[in-house]
């Protein structure tokens, strides 16, 4: 009897599925490849970096932003929107960009960016790990009791940033002028703090960069932004605020 052989054609690649996703509340056109965002596309009425305010109802898919798991377990206050902004600052940044945060605590915003940023640009992570002096009894409360900065070193794991445990007007001595392409303010929230961020911090970003921060609601942040950006600074996703930079990228 005749033995019969059937070469089984090899696996195709499973298929990329990708499409294009207008959101009109906001105004942002983005790509998206396998339920996931891939790119900013443009907004259509507008520039594509003027965001309106999100809130928490930011109108996109919690599927479609690659929030990890790691990055889930660890506690702080980074919702959705702000998830999208940093995505935003991503792909907004050089490929080889140098990217401040101010206040990474316990890592939730800093594993988010480290895990989702492109090969080569660099994450500096600035924090006492002591707590703000206005909040130990509150939202700080943990530094009394631990050693925060341990802390924030066993939840980032092997991921690449480079921390600077240092007061933020000290750590911006490190700097040069015109150095960094983006900057995120997100340590005490006191109208003095605040101001003494943005004013230790502007000069060292390029004209291309951006200067952005955190817990825009809170009354004294606002006063510090209006006092010193005047009508620069813009509401983005979560609530995040942001300037967009005085000169554009050229190639």
């Amino acid at each position: 009897m005749e033995n019969k052989t059937t070469n089984k054609a090899p696996l195709s690649p499973p298929k990329t599925h990708t499409y294009e996703h207008y959101d009109k509340d906001n105004d942002v056109l983005y790509k998206v490849t396998d339920g996931k965002i891939d790119a900013i596309i443009d907004a259509p009425s507008q520039n594509h970096n003027r965001f309106k305010e999100f809130e928490e109802e930011i109108h996109i898919s919690e599927h479609a932003l690659d929030l990890t798991k790691d990055t889930e377990q660890i506690e702080g206050y980074f919702n959705q929107g702000d998830c999208f902004f940093y995505k935003y600052l991503i792909m907004a940044c050089p490929e080889d960009a140098t990217v401040v945060e101010i206040g990474s605590w316990l890592g939730k915003s800093s594993s988010f960016f480290a895990d989702n940023k492109k090969p080569n640009q660099k994450l500096i992570c600035v924090d006492t790990w002591r707590g703000s002096t206005d909040e130990l009894k509150g939202n700080h409360t943990l530094a009394t009791k631990a050693d925060v900065y341990e802390i924030f070193k066993k939840n980032m794991g092997d991921r690449e940033y480079t921390p600077i445990q240092k007061p933020s007007k000290e750590a911006s001595l490190m700097f040069k002028d015109k150095s960094l392409d983006a900057v995120f303010i997100d340590a005490q929230h006191t109208y003095e703090a605040v101001k003494e961020d943005l004013e230790c911090w502007l000069p060292k970003i390029k004209d291309t960069g951006y200067i952005c921060g955190h817990d825009v609601q809170h009354q004294p942040v606002q006063q510090a932004l209006n006092e010193v950006l005047k009508d620069r600074w813009k509401l983005s996703g979560g609530l995040c605020w942001y300037v967009e930079p005085l000169a554009k990228e050229t190639v």
